[in-house]
């Protein structure tokens, strides 16, 4: 008789709402950094501030739920990736990256602003 296995696969579903929410999180963010480096551009470094703020808090969401996956697997569940999981990921990593992009142009911004009454 074999032992009792319990199923330790996480249901597709849980998976396509986990990524959904990395999707809409990374994108929110991305589209915050966006507005932030237009906000810079036209030399209003407060409101580009409280854009990236913003941004900050939907990555952090979204970086909440790739760890929600992440646990999963190191709990042992069997995850069943798929192209929407491979999607999410890559909403969240563009997402990461512009992040930094948009410090270094509002910072650019500043620096500009400042030495040459731009």
């Amino acid at each position: 008789m074999k032992p009792y296995k319990e199923d330790t696969t996480m249901k597709k579903e849980q998976i396509q709402m986990i990524s959904f929410n990395v999707i809409a999180n990374a994108g929110d963010a991305y589209d915050q950094y966006v507005k932030a480096i237009k906000a810079a551009k036209q030399r209003n470094f407060n409101l580009a501030e409280e854009l990236m703020k913003k941004g900050e808090q939907s990555l952090v969401q979204a970086h909440k739920a790739q760890t929600d996956l992440l646990s999963a697997e190191v709990n042992g569940e069997e995850l069943s990736f798929s192209i929407l999981l491979i999607h999410a990921q890559d909403h969240f990593m563009h997402a990461m990256t512009y992040q930094q992009t948009a410090k270094d142009f509002i910072d650019l911004y500043k620096t500009i602003s400042e030495n040459n009454n731009y």
